[in-house]
This record gives C-alpha cells, sequence and structure tokens, in this order.
C-alpha cells in the first residue's frame, strides 16, 4: 500500500524547511552563530553604551562610541538582508522559468519513496538513500546526505497520513546521522 501525499511548493514553505534544517545542525554550524548571532549582539555593547553616555549627557565619549555602535547595525542589517535576498533568489532558482505549478507529490510504499514533481522531474529512491528525519510544527525534512533532503509541510497531511508517515518512516529509516 502506498501513502501519497501532494502540495504546492511555496517560498515560506521553502524557508521554513531551511529553518529547520538550520536549527537542526545547529551545533555544526557555528560559522552562522558567529556571523549571525553573536556579532550582532556584541554589537548591542556599543550601542548601548552610546545611548548610556547620550543621555547621561557625556557627549564625547557618545561620539567617541557612535561609529563602533554605526558598524555594528549596519553589519546587523546587512548581513540579514543579504541572507534574504539569497533565500529568494534560491527559491527562484530551484524551479525552472516555465514551470507555474509548483505542486509536489511524494508516493511513500515499502519500496521506498517516488518523488514527483511536473516540469522539473521525478525520480524513485530506495529507503537505504535516507538516514535521518527531523521536524517540528511546520515541516517534517527526510534527510539523504547533511545537505540534501526531501520537505514535506505538516500542513499537507491528515491525521491519518501523519501516523502512516511515521510508521513508515520508523520501519524504514535508522537514527543514524548523516
Amino acid at each position: 500500500m502506498a501513502l501519497m501525499i501532494s502540495w504546492e511548493s511555496t517560498y515560506e514553505n521553502w524557508v521554513a524547511a531551511q529553518r529547520l534544517h538550520r536549527w537542526s545542525n545547529l551545533g555544526t554550524s557555528s560559522s552562522f552563530v558567529f556571523a549571525y548571532v553573536l556579532v550582532p549582539l556584541f554589537g548591542l555593547l556599543p550601542l548601548s553604551q552610546w545611548l548610556i553616555d547620550h543621555h547621561a549627557g557625556d557627549s564625547q565619549d557618545a561620539l567617541a562610541q557612535l561609529p563602533w555602535a554605526a558598524g555594528f547595525v549596519a553589519w546587523t542589517v546587512l548581513i540579514w538582508a543579504t541572507r534574504l535576498r539569497a533565500y529568494r533568489r534560491a527559491y527562484r532558482n530551484s524551479w525552472p522559468s516555465n514551470v507555474k505549478e509548483r505542486v509536489n507529490t511524494l508516493v511513500l510504499s515499502d519500496s521506498g519513496i517516488h518523488a514527483i514533481t511536473p516540469g522539473v522531474g521525478d525520480t524513485n529512491l530506495q529507503w537505504s538513500a535516507f538516514c535521518r528525519v527531523v521536524e517540528n510544527k511546520r515541516m517534517l525534512l527526510i534527510y539523504m546526505s547533511k545537505t540534501k533532503w526531501l520537505n514535506i509541510p505538516q500542513t499537507a497531511l491528515t491525521a491519518e497520513q501523519r501516523a502512516e508517515l511515521k510508521a513508515l518512516l520508523a520501519a524504514h529509516i535508522g537514527g543514524h546521522r548523516c
């Protein structure tokens, strides 16, 4: 017996899959944590010092802190704006320009997964191609490697499909990391 799941691919679902992937691999992505989290947080220190000096009327110290504060704020805005732009470009480039209907279909059976995307292609994948499953309340990722996965939005699943999907995944995908 086969389980068929279909959904329309949207930018929001794509971003949710990217976020789930990033958070599930956070321990191995120290560069992301440094550039996107720690540097902006450290940027708050000179900004807060500038605000304290400015409120205290100490304009000389406030002016000394201003370039650092402005630099960290500019870095934070630039780095996140660049990331958003890269996300949009990657999503747009993941589909050929002639494809207007972005519907994904997965057919899961005891032999594996048949992934169908009209206008892009279809492929049969055996269960041995998959190494782990990660999920949250919005998305379910079925990993083939550290950076490749099939994503299924939770909204595309009924309660019965979710139960059947979990049973298939538990039976065929081991708990080892990719």
